[in-house]
């Protein structure tokens, strides 16, 4: 390991995983546009089995995985800078693109989808500025329904950008928490696999109480949204939290810096294969059925968690034998895929626009929206984010002023 990252505390398996991660975030997206699962989507251009499928595999675990790899590097971070510090790195990091990307960027979305629905609109501007009541509106609102969704289609909206607001107030949780001495960081601590089994199997129990408890109670799809700042599924909060979690007690006990997780790795790989294909099974009727009973949503929480799991368990397994090296791609992907996040979407849906009516099969058209949306987030990145944030910036407020001028 180099010294930069032996001082970071960074690992490059991480890095690796966390840019898969993020490829099939937009991957997902790029899915969304040609599945049947996801009606509220901003285009629609024909339905394929292969985008349905891979939505479904592919919301089990890509969120949580990307939670607990947030939480694996946090005890480190805070140890470095203390709670004020800490707070004030990732309140930039997470914040600022937050408010800048929901507010100048991201409203061009529901815009779009108007416009290749054919509904007359007013002006972009004039559209913008009624999204912003959205600010004003300090109430929780649960959306159990595509009518209620509906009803919020045209206001403010954060979009994907809803996993930075919510990993800030885990932060804020967990240094809140480290701060009372019960929860401090100790990323010195001597590496081993001590304890590993009671806080995992301890994690699975309660994340899949948790989420058992919520399905119980509201439909799984169900979105809560406050204010133009949070929206988050419910149901599936256990499960970004516990994952969360596991990643910091897993830093903080030392695990994975100098030995992998304990078991091998066929059968944690093949537990996750089950446990997806359990998922996949019972999701359909648990989606689709106003009350389903305890034991489908006992099992619908327990595959879910279970798959999380031994998915990120495996992953960190493999990849820290196979991957855990530096490499000048590996290096250039990394340092991206935050941006690839950030920026992804509204090129994604721009992409499935110019190919709507082309004479291609759905799985081409939606892998081109995912192989240009990755390319030109990458790029933009590299060029632009990265080296020169003060001109990426003036070039997107220019971009939001000429939408406000010309469109519409």
């Amino acid at each position: 390991m180099n010294t930069k990252h032996a001082r970071d505390g960074r690992l490059f398996y991480f890095d690796g995983l966390r840019f898969l991660l993020v490829a099939g975030v937009v991957l997902l997206h790029a899915a969304c546009g040609y599945s049947r699962f996801v009606p509220w989507w901003f285009l629609t251009d024909g339905d394929s089995a292969g985008a349905d499928l891979i939505l479904a595999v592919l919301d089990v675990f890509l969120m949580p995985l990307l939670f607990f790899i947030a939480g694996y590097f946090a005890p480190l971070s805070l140890a470095g800078k203390g709670a004020a510090g800490f707070l004030k790195s990732k309140a930039r990091r997470l914040l600022i693109p937050f408010w800048l990307l929901t507010l100048f960027y991201l409203p061009i979305l529901p815009y779009l989808s108007h416009t290749v629905r054919g509904e007359r609109i007013e002006s972009f501007f004039a559209y913008w500025l009624r999204s912003l009541a959205a600010l004003g509106d300090f109430h929780p609102h649960l959306m159990t329904s595509l009518e209620d969704a509906g009803r919020f289609q045209d206001v403010l909206s954060p979009h994907l950008l809803w996993f930075l607001s919510l990993l800030f107030l885990f932060f804020a949780g967990y240094a809140a928490v480290a701060g009372l001495g019960k929860g401090k960081a100790r990323p010195d601590r001597a590496p081993g696999v001590k304890g590993f089994w009671t806080v995992w199997i301890s994690g699975a129990i309660l994340m899949s109480l948790a989420m058992a408890a919520l399905a119980s109670s509201m439909p799984v799809m169900t979105w809560f949204k406050w204010n133009a700042v949070l929206l988050v599924q419910p149901v599936r909060a256990p499960l970004y939290l516990g994952m969360f979690a596991l990643g910091v007690v897993s830093a903080s006990r030392g695990w994975l810096r100098e030995r992998p997780f304990p078991g091998p790795s066929w059968l944690w790989l093949t537990g996750a294969v089950l446990s997806l294909a359990g998922v996949l099974a019972v999701s359909g009727g648990v989606q689709a059925l106003a009350h389903p009973g305890a034991e489908l949503v006992a099992a619908y929480a327990v595959f879910r968690v279970l798959a999380n799991i031994c998915l990120i368990v495996w992953c960190c397994n493999v990849f820290r034998r196979r991957l855990n090296r530096p490499t000048r791609l590996g290096g250039f992907l990394a340092a991206g895929s935050y941006d690839v996040y950030l920026l992804h979407m509204p090129l994604t849906v721009f992409v499935e626009i110019l190919l709507m009516g082309a004479p291609l099969s759905p799985v081409v058209k939606l892998s081109l929206a995912f192989i240009l949306a990755v390319s030109a987030s990458l790029c933009l990145s590299a060029a632009l984010v990265r080296p020169r944030p003060k001109l990426a910036l003036a070039l997107l407020l220019a971009f939001f002023l000429s939408l406000c001028l010309f469109a519409g």
